[in-house]
Formats: structure tokens, C-alpha cells, sequence
């Protein structure tokens, strides 16, 4: 199985339901308009790449609050698709990133990959969740580079620290 069908047979066990629709059918609603690629500000904002971003920081640290939630994941992924933390700022005040790191969040925690302490709001990966990061790293498909590439960034920014408001 791929890594995409784990990942999708977890959610379904979990009883989360996903709707993919298949890559044929894709722009078949208006098919003279060709494909697009996505630029990197649409793809900050898709939820799967944020549970991988919300996934590496739990990973990494050893506290993570959900109030460092937006901070952390707007960091993480201007440093990945800008070179720069420079728009993070920007993107933490964006209630689109809030909304769609709680939706990852929850995602997260139906697919039991991470947790949230209900005493004090704490990030933890689960032990499931640490297993699908480290194969995945491992791995050279498409999903291990872009793991990497969130952990060089995260790597990135807990060095330099986060860029401030």
C-alpha cells in the first residue's frame, strides 16, 4: 500500500471520512480550462499539509500548546515555501490559517496521531503518530522529502526563533 492509503485506512478506522476525488475527474466540470499549478500561498492554507506541519512540531518539541498552534505552523510553512519567516507574521494574524490548524488539529486527534491535554492544552504526538513520522522520513516517495523538508524548516525556526509581531 502507498503511503496516502495508510494514511487514509487510519482515518477510516478512526471513522473519519474523507471525500478525495479522483485526479481524472479533476477540472472534468470545465474541461477546456487546463491544470494549474498552486502557488505556495494556496498551499499553506490546505489542511493535509498543516496536519503534516502541526505532526513535525509535535515531533520536535517537547512542549507544544495549542496556543503556539498558528505561530508555529505559520512559521513552519513560510519557512518551507518562502525561504523566510518574514511572512509569518502576516499569516498568524489569518483567520483562514486559525480555522484550518483547528481542523487539523481535530483531524489529528480522530486519526490518532496526536493529543490535546484537556488540563493544560498540550500537543502530543502519539505513539502511532511518532511511528508514521519516522517511516515516513525513511521513505524516498514524495511524502518522506516533503517530511524532511518541514523538518529542515522547523529545524530552521527553532533556531532563529519565531519572527515576532
Amino acid at each position: 500500500m502507498s503511503t496516502y492509503e495508510d494514511l487514509i485506512e487510519q482515518a477510516a478506522q478512526a471513522g473519519v471520512q474523507l471525500n478525495i476525488r479522483d485526479e481524472s475527474q479533476r477540472g472534468s466540470e470545465q474541461p477546456d480550462k487546463p491544470l494549474r499549478h498552486q502557488s505556495p500561498a494556496e498551499i499553506i492554507f490546505h489542511t493535509p499539509i498543516i496536519a503534516l506541519a502541526i505532526l513535525i512540531v509535535s515531533f520536535s518539541e517537547k512542549v507544544f500548546h495549542t496556543g503556539e498552534l498558528s505561530r508555529w505552523t505559520a512559521n513552519v510553512l513560510a519557512q518551507l515555501c518562502y525561504g523566510s519567516t518574514k511572512t509569518a507574521s502576516a499569516l498568524e494574524w489569518s483567520i483562514i490559517l486559525h480555522a484550518r490548524c483547528a481542523e487539523a488539529l481535530v483531524f489529528l486527534e480522530n486519526a490518532s496521531l496526536a493529543t490535546v491535554s484537556t488540563t493544560d492544552k498540550r500537543i502530543t504526538i502519539s505513539s502511532t503518530g511518532r511511528e508514521f513520522i519516522r517511516e515516513r522520513l525513511k521513505s524516498t516517495e514524495d511524502i518522506g522529502q516533503l517530511l524532511r523538508a518541514l523538518l529542515r524548516a522547523h529545524s530552521f525556526v527553532q533556531a532563529r526563533g519565531f519572527t515576532l509581531l
